[in-house]
């Protein structure tokens, strides 16, 4: 059934998929995507200070790939129908109260067994690329929002997920990865530049500026990767 349904929306689909096409009960529907526990510690001690700093807790929530996803679906499923999805983590911890997201993304702290080291790295990476996005777009072109880009880089790779995590290889095996990060970006109600990348992945020859963005951000992180490894210090020093 499951796959039947990703089929159907890679085949029929031209436009973005829209968080409204898909039924609510489906959206509500948890996925199997962690969040890693210091996220959640960095949250709550955010919440212990003399003032909550709603753009500090969004970076830390925004630096987590499931982190991220499951805010968007919170606040997606929370909406009236009909409404536009949020494009902005900040604007849904506004919507949502931070204290309900830290509650609900309490229950996705769990592992599955061995894949910790692997979701850890991969999230990692994601971040990584984000933050190449973003920068990329603030310096060279004006016409592309950072912070949309940073989510566009934050998701690239949605695709690989079922291989990651270990999803049921029957539903999840033979469907390519823009119509699984397009099937994800609609279930979890992600942003409509999230969507776009992923349509014109799908779409042979079709124009994005996405593609570019997240080109130019794996060459940007690769020259840095690069100078790290050509400065290295000659000699060590140790204090006693």
């Amino acid at each position: 059934m499951l796959k039947n349904k990703i089929v159907e929306i890679g085949a029929a689909r031209v436009a973005p998929v829209t968080r409204q096409s898909f039924e609510l009960d489906f959206l509500l529907q948890p996925l199997d995507i962690p969040v890693l526990p210091e996220t959640l510690l960095r949250m709550e001690l955010s919440l212990g200070g003399p003032s909550v700093s709603l753009g500090e807790i969004s970076k830390i929530v925004a630096g987590d790939l499931g982190a991220t996803m499951h805010v968007f679906r919170l606040a997606g499923c929370q909406q009236p129908a009909g409404s536009n999805p949020f494009s902005r983590v900040e604007d849904c911890l506004s919507y949502l109260g931070i204290r309900e997201c830290i509650i609900g993304l309490s229950k996705r702290l769990a592992y599955r067994s061995g894949r910790k080291d692997a979701v850890i790295d991969a999230w990692a990476h994601a971040g990584t690329i984000a933050a190449f996005c973003s920068l990329w777009a603030e310096m060279h072109d004006e016409r592309i929002n950072p912070e949309e880009a940073y989510l566009v880089g934050l998701f690239h790779e949605l695709g690989t997920l079922p291989v990651l995590l270990q999803w049921d290889a029957a539903a999840w095996g033979q469907t390519d990865g823009p119509t699984v990060g397009l099937w994800l970006a609609a279930r979890c109600a992600l942003p409509d530049c999230v969507n776009d990348y992923f349509s014109a992945q799908k779409v042979q020859g079709t124009p994005s500026h996405w593609l570019n963005v997240v080109k130019q951000a794996y060459r940007l992180a690769t020259e840095s990767a690069i100078d790290d490894c050509q400065f290295q210090p000659r000699t060590s020093l140790s204090y006693r």
